[in-house]
């Protein structure tokens, strides 16, 4: 029996960005993937709840970013599963529910190769999932030996786009249009004034 693969991937996506759509896009197509869920994160383990957007405008914009993307859809997993979000409890979660005959492709941007051995339960994420990583020429992969060893590296078009920066340059008042982000994504964060610097009181 032919093995349905799914990918999967994660992040906080405050904001989601081409970049991230661009990696979904290579991992689709080098993969084979039936499809590819995109999950934002709740409460990310690593970062502090009040430097992140709310749940609920972040899953907006994901939602928004995949409208005209073919084989693209989101989940909420994440958001709706109290507490902090483990990759390897969303792991257990999907796999559980999607049932035999599916393989699972955790997909990943690079700067995550050194730091997979640090993730909870990071040999239970290998064994459920197969990783897969966004790769750039002149990139060089550094990390745990045997995890690393077991990752697939993808090639392809790669935005170089950081959430963070993007996060500052509009904090700084540049337009959202005018930045590497989907339309439908730009339009959400200009109606609801995310991430406006309201340090004056503004």
């Amino acid at each position: 029996m032919k093995l349905r693969r799914i990918g999967l991937l994660g992040g906080t996506f405050d904001p989601i960005h081409l970049g991230h759509i661009a990696l979904a896009r290579v991992a689709k197509d080098q993969l084979d993937l039936e499809r590819v869920i995109l999950i934002p994160a709740a409460t990310p383990p690593h970062k502090n709840p009040q430097q992140v957007s709310p749940s609920e405008i972040r899953l907006a914009m994901t939602l928004a970013a995949i409208e005209d993307q073919p084989g693209f859809e989101v989940s909420d997993i994440e958001i709706t599963r109290p507490g902090l979000s483990y990759t390897v409890d969303t792991l257990m979660e999907l796999k559980n529910g999607f049932g035999d005959g599916v393989e699972l492709h955790l997909i990943v941007g690079r700067d995550n190769v050194g730091e997979m051995h640090r993730w909870y339960m990071p040999e239970q994420i290998f064994a459920l999932a197969r990783v897969a990583v966004g790769w750039r020429a002149g990139f060089e992969a550094s990390g745990r030996e045997d995890l690393v060893s077991q990752m697939r590296f993808l090639h392809g078009p790669e935005l170089d786009v950081s959430a963070t920066e993007l996060r500052q340059t509009l904090i700084d008042g540049d337009d959202p249009f005018t930045l590497p982000l989907p339309k439908s994504v730009a339009e959400i964060i200009e109606r609801n004034g995310i991430y406006r610097d309201t340090s004056d009181g503004g």
